[in-house]
């Protein structure tokens, strides 16, 4: 059996900026892909609170959405992209949720 290669994306995003859109090539079905996401506010960084949760969601080429959860650890925001979530081919649209409380 081939061995699965882990890739990993790291991008950094910024609280403040409208236009924070970070093209990540991946394939239909792909689920060995993780990104690794530094949030930053104004150009430094920020420190997120211990009771912000995170979670990604996906809207897909069909028009359907889906949701998971990231983890946050080291101050990052981590997540790896499900096969769900890339399991129609053509362009999708994510982003990142940050809920306190």
């Amino acid at each position: 059996m081939p061995e699965i290669l882990e890739h990993i994306d790291y991008i950094t995003l910024d609280l403040n900026t409208n236009n924070a859109y970070i093209v990540i090539g991946t394939k239909e079905g792909d689920s060995a892909r993780k990104v690794i996401i530094s949030i930053t506010e104004n150009g430094q960084p920020y420190e997120i609170p211990s009771d912000v949760t995170a979670t990604y969601r996906v809207r897909k080429p069909d028009g359907t959405a889906i949701w998971n959860n990231c983890t946050i650890e080291d101050n990052k925001v981590k997540f790896q992209f499900t096969s769900i979530a890339l399991s129609v081919p053509g362009r999708a649209y994510a982003d990142i949720v940050l809920s306190q409380g």
